[in-house]
């Protein structure tokens, strides 16, 4: 049997009581080894020397197995241990300086010094103690596979020679660099044949390396994943057959596109303006395809792709409507289309294309774009006798501007598509039901502007009719008129950013002052009214504000006392909950909660009216 199979046979074999025994014994001799020094001079000092700082206040966990010894267990359960229970670290292995048997073990295991991780830009990276103690690093590994994480600035620097002379052992090479440092990395020519990933970095170089292309990384046997980051396109030759995930954010390879034969994700910036390419391009493995176009590079680009497999689409900077081409390029494949999430956010020019594309995915789970036409959204809610677009359908997020003109339909789009599942509804229409769809999980709406729309929200909610009476009108006009005095006063708090600090006049306090009193002798009898004027949201927002940015805070208390007008007004937003179907998140986000949905009975569903901290 293979070594770490008998060894974790033996793990396996050991009772639960034993194993959390190790565990708290482990965790107690991190926490107390947590002061140890981490220069290469302590970790090379006598082992005698290294003494378990805080054995006078040991925690509780470690006290309750004082009895378990580390002779308890061999030298190889140790190692597993060790390997599997401590993160991979760019610095010294810190159980090298816990005690004696660790230390011996942790330097007989090579996996523990295979993860470097160097600033090369610092002067201190110069110094023969760092370049000893990279050394002996590197020694330590012995043949184990290399992470190495570099940035540099100086392609003379000695530390590079030192690992290129190792890039046979690299099985990850992260680097951070300029232009011309990368292209002096010859050395590691046809030595890479364990390289798997590869991530390059590039900032501006002050060399000229315009027109060139570099092959260094070309044959690397078991590279499979690329990203190359740069200010400007670079050209790279690699052996693009083999690539399963490619990532370019310059797009510096022009029409590479029909050599990633293999690759399963694809993310590029397209800059092929003029591509000669007039056959088409299969890409039978790709899965996913994050594309964004440069100027008018988007032409000709899914005229000539065909992706038979492809299951999520994100699309950037499309100077035109990429619905159509999209569609014919997914028509090409066989029907039906197993794409299940789209992304896009360019405006739509006429009404029916996304009805047309959307008939051909129904597996679509995931649907992000902007607001489409009103037949489109009709379309969604009804499209014919026993069909239902996209069915399959569970996030739905639209990007707009404004809701007003369309708040009747995307109100009946929420509650058809996130809740409603009798079909009474439509025999009140003398409408045969549509095919039954899954119900969508989230709805969000997204603000192109970042800024709070509580506005937006009160035209998403369902309208209540209601007599104004003498009465009705004169509350209405003073909580009107607290909240224009509070935003006039300190307008900052609806603002996304934090801004500067501010101040107020002592007059401007004082009114303030007299103006809270008010409000805290105010008997609130209708909830709507709050929605309407929305103070209750103002005041969540100053009280929410950071305390050093409100005026006279100190003296006047406005975020204390703001916080007791909202908890007296708390019983009556709780009990108009089940009338509020949108829930802020954010500044620019609104989210539809159904009526059944969770939060309406949880401890915070007062997040509903002021904003969700939960992740959607």
């Amino acid at each position: 049997m293979p070594p770490i199979k008998r060894l974790s046979s033996r793990l396996s074999s050991l009772s639960k009581n034993f194993l959390q025994k190790i565990s708290h014994f482990f965790l107690g001799r991190l926490h107390s080894s947590s002061r140890a020094a981490s220069n290469m001079s302590r970790l090379e000092a006598s082992p005698s020397s290294l003494k378990v700082p805080g054995q006078d206040a040991q925690s509780p966990a470690l006290r309750e197995t004082s009895s378990f010894q580390l002779t308890d267990m061999s030298s190889e359960v140790l190692q597993l241990i060790l390997i599997y229970a401590t993160d991979p670290s760019p610095q010294l292995p810190a159980v090298a300086q816990v005690c004696r048997p660790w230390r011996t073990v942790s330097l007989s295991t090579p996996s523990l010094w295979a993860h470097i991780s160097l600033d090369l830009r610092r002067k201190t990276s110069r110094s023969k103690s760092f370049l000893s103690t990279l050394s002996t690093i590197l020694a330590r590994s012995e043949k184990a596979l290399l992470d190495v994480r570099i940035a540099v600035s100086d392609s003379r620097h000695p530390a590079l020679d030192t690992l290129v002379r190792h890039s046979n052992r690299w099985r990850t090479a992260v680097m951070h660099a300029p232009v011309g440092v990368i292209s002096t990395l010859q050395g590691v020519r046809g030595r890479l044949a364990c390289l798997e990933t590869l991530k390059l970095t590039m900032g501006a170089d002050c060399g000229t390396t315009e027109g060139m292309v570099y092959e260094m990384f070309q044959s690397a046997p078991r590279l499979r994943k690329v990203c190359i980051c740069s200010e400007h396109p670079v050209s790279f030759v690699l052996p693009w057959a083999q690539l399963t995930h490619y990532e370019d954010s310059q797009g510096g390879h022009g029409d590479v596109i029909a050599d990633l034969t293999s690759v399963k994700e694809f993310r590029t910036t397209w800059r092929a303006l003029n591509s000669t390419n007039e056959t088409l391009m299969t890409l039978n493995d790709l899965d996913k395809l994050d594309i964004t176009f440069f100027f008018l590079s988007h032409r000709g680009f899914f005229e000539h792709l065909v992706l038979p497999n492809v299951k999520e689409i994100t699309i950037k900077d499309h100077v035109g409507n990429p619905v159509l081409p999209l569609t014919l390029m997914l028509s090409r494949s066989p029907s039906p289309s197993p794409l299940q999430k789209l992304t896009f956010h360019t405006e739509f020019t006429k009404p029916g294309q996304l009805t047309s594309l959307l008939q051909i995915v129904p597996h679509l789970r995931e649907l992000d774009i902007c607001l489409p036409p009103i037949d489109d959204l009709t379309n969604l809610i009804y499209f014919s006798e026993g069909s239902q677009l996209v069915p399959n359908l569970q996030k739905l997020r639209l990007v707009v501007n404004s809701v007003r003109e369309s708040s009747a339909i995307l109100r009946a789009l929420a509650f058809t598509r996130c809740e409603w599942e009798d079909e009474d509804l439509w025999s009140e229409y003398d409408m045969k039901p549509p095919q039954r769809a899954t119900l969508l999980s989230l709805f969000v709406i997204t603000f192109r502007e970042p800024q709070v729309h509580c506005e937006e929200r009160e035209y998403l909610e369902v309208p209540r009719p209601s007599l104004i009476t003498e009465a009705d009108t004169e509350s209405l006009n003073l909580l009107w008129y607290w909240r224009q005095q509070i935003l006039d006063a300190m307008p900052w708090i609806a603002e996304a950013a934090v801004g500067r600090k501010r101040s107020l006049t002592a007059r401007q306090l004082r009114f303030l002052d007299k103006m809270f009193s008010s409000i805290e002798r105010f008997t609130l009898t209708n909830v709507q009214h709050l929605h309407t004027t929305r103070l209750h949201l103002t005041l969540d927002l100053l009280k929410s504000y950071r305390p050093s940015h409100i005026p006279g805070n100190n003296k006047y208390h406005f975020q204390r006392r703001a916080d007791k007008i909202l908890e007296r007004w708390s019983p009556l937003l709780l009990n108009d909950l089940e009338n509020r179907q949108w829930a802020l998140k954010g500044h620019d986000t609104l989210v539809y909660i159904p009526l059944d949905d969770t939060p309406r009975t949880s401890l915070d569903a007062l997040e509903i009216i002021y904003g969700l901290r939960r992740t959607i």
